[in-house]
């Protein structure tokens, strides 16, 4: 929003009386087109009226500035925080698929874990870790949301939705093949739908 950037706020604090109007002015000239609309009409009734009504414009203009700052700060660290979720489901589940299919390679191990020959134990393993790896996708695309709600510019929108689209996709991908060796498992049909 024009009215939070970093020069604007540097005026707000350091420029006396008309010079922090002027400054307000040519930040907002895009927010509010007309002359007498809102907060630009506060702070010129301010500076024409009395300093204490631009004091408490620019005080206001100020805490709405770092509660923006604020909510962005909190919304950017829940996306990391979903990464990080996404990261430690990724790296569990690759560790318990490299203790799964070291087992394989015990005697008899195999029927033990999927009740099958050899290449069930193994589809089984692979199974569970890219059903692990489908949560840990979603998880990754929510953290892409997040993003995407707090992204300033078009290019990160535009760099956002690239990654998103290309999750999903892989999503969709790996879903269709967990779908797809369960009915081979199950003994259904291996044809896809539609």
């Amino acid at each position: 929003m024009a009215a939070c950037n970093p020069a604007l706020r540097q005026a707000l604090h350091a420029l006396p009386g008309r010079a922090a109007v002027e400054a307000f002015d040519r930040a907002t000239r895009d927010v509010s087109a007309k002359p007498g609309s809102g907060v630009r009409n506060g702070i010129i009734g301010g500076a024409l009226f009395g300093s204490d009504l631009l004091r408490f414009t620019r005080a206001r203009l100020l805490n709405r500035c770092k509660m923006e700052e604020t909510i962005k700060a909190f919304t950017l660290w829940l996306a990391v925080g979903t990464e990080a979720a996404a990261a430690l489901i990724i790296g569990l589940a690759t560790v318990e698929a490299v203790l799964s299919a070291l087992l394989l390679f015990m005697p008899k191990a195999d029927t033990r874990i999927a009740g099958a020959g050899p290449q069930a134990a193994k589809e089984q393993v692979r199974l569970k870790l890219g059903r692990w790896l489908a949560v840990a996708l979603e998880f990754e695309l929510g953290a892409d949301i997040l993003r995407t709600a707090v992204a300033p510019t078009w290019s990160e929108i535009g760099q956002l939705a690239a990654i998103a689209a290309i999750r999903t996709i892989l999503n969709y991908f790996l879903q269709q093949e967990i779908d797809k060796a369960e009915r081979r498992s199950s003994g259904g049909p291996t044809v896809g739908p539609g």
